[in-house]
């Protein structure tokens, strides 16, 4: 409590509320099955300075459809065509199944897709999420945002890493080398303004007027 923590790698009320709850779920499991007498997490909850209106509300299961419906989905990326529609095609799909912010997925590198060992010493492939010194384009939001995560094997049934052998072949370094990046780290711009000023608004999918955004797919995946 005595850490002067810069306010840069401060975790947000509401992220940190997320994680009180979990921990008030599984003692309220404890309780119920014995293991436990209390539950010192029920009713903690932190007060969130912004306002109803300012919070990012997922996306529903109804409209999750929509989205990626095979016909909606493959003509509006127009992935089966190749070219400039892959990064369309695949950030919005991994950020569905991993949580990782838009930027992240937009700036990963080719190594940063790697294999790490898991239970029983069985391989798993994993995004690795990390800063390097050697590139200063890849920024991440804060320090605990550095991490590993496993590829859902949805995404691995769509042969993601066939896709990434691709671009290895290509001698490529990044994984979307199309992406441009914006003020020097950012390179999801153009993916988000596909996202927010074509594809969503031509479902009838409101985003930037009820606070959905791309960043929605990580509050849908972990509900």
């Amino acid at each position: 409590m005595r850490m002067d923590i810069p306010s840069k790698d401060l975790i947000h009320p509401t992220t940190i509320n997320k994680h009180l709850g979990h921990l008030s779920s599984f003692m309220s499991w404890s309780s119920s099955l014995g293991y436990s007498e209390i539950n010192p997490f029920k009713g903690t909850k932190l007060k969130k300075n912004t306002i109803a209106q300012d919070e990012k509300d997922p996306f529903t299961e109804q409209e999750i459809k929509k989205i990626f419906s095979r016909d909606n989905y493959l003509f509006f990326t127009k992935v089966e065509n190749g070219g400039f529609g892959l990064p369309y095609y695949w950030v919005p799909l991994i950020g569905l199944f991993s949580g990782l912010r838009a930027n992240e997925i937009c700036s990963l590198y080719l190594d940063n897709v790697k294999t790490f060992e898991g239970n029983k010493r069985r391989k798993v492939w994993c995004f690795n999420i990390l800063e390097e010194s050697s590139r200063p384009d890849k920024k991440l939001k804060n320090r605990s945002s550095r991490r590993i995560v496993p590829i859902h094997d949805e995404i691995l049934n769509l042969d993601f890493l066939e896709f990434v052998k691709i671009q290895k072949r290509k001698k490529r370094e990044r994984l979307f080398k199309e992406l441009k990046s914006y003020k020097g780290h950012n390179y999801a711009n153009s993916v988000q303004r596909f996202w927010n000023e074509r594809y969503t608004r031509d479902l009838g999918i409101k985003t930037n007027d009820d606070g959905k955004r791309h960043i929605s797919f990580i509050k849908t995946c972990c509900c």
